[in-house]
């Protein structure tokens, strides 16, 4: 996985995307004390509504299985996007009371607004699409991460063998 920290922080409002499988949750963030934040259906015409309606300088989003269509579909709409790397310090959140989509969605703005972003280079649609038919990419699994490691079994029985 390839990441870059960004040190240039974007002009213009920066609408950051907490996606999930059924629900998103978006943060308009133009300062730190002006920011909105709004849940909205996971589908690209709810996405593309809330870019046309809100015209950001730069989209945010977490580096996950779905961020690939809305990485495509913000080239398509001429809007910059940026893949986020919530794996890097930046997003230890050792302190935190709680955990929310909410608090990610705010998160991801700030640390873009501060230039702090640490960024992941997400492959072309046609690499993206090898990878999940070689079980490279899917639940569980990073972009280009290596596939999750099974336990071992012992044949007979299912277990492993007891140590001796």
């Amino acid at each position: 996985m390839t990441t870059t920290a960004v040190k240039t922080p974007a002009v213009g409002p920066i609408l950051a995307v907490d996606l999930g499988k059924y629900k998103c949750v978006a943060c308009v963030y133009h300062a730190a004390d002006d920011y909105t934040v709004q849940a909205l259906d996971t589908s690209t015409a709810e996405v593309e509504r809330l870019i046309r309606r809100t015209r950001p300088a730069v989209v945010v989003i977490e580096a996950c299985c779905l961020a690939g269509w809305v990485h495509d579909r913000c080239r398509e709409w001429g809007v910059k996007c940026k893949v986020a790397n919530t794996g890097a310090e930046a997003w230890k959140d050792k302190h935190a009371k709680r955990k929310a989509d909410r608090d990610d969605a705010l998160r991801l703005a700030q640390l873009e607004a501060l230039g702090q972003s640490p960024e992941v280079v997400v492959p072309a649609k046609p690499v993206r699409e090898w990878r999940a038919r070689a079980g490279l990419v899917g639940p569980g699994r990073f972009f280009g991460g290596r596939p999750a490691r099974r336990p071992l079994r012992h044949p007979g029985n299912g277990s492993p063998p007891a140590p001796e």
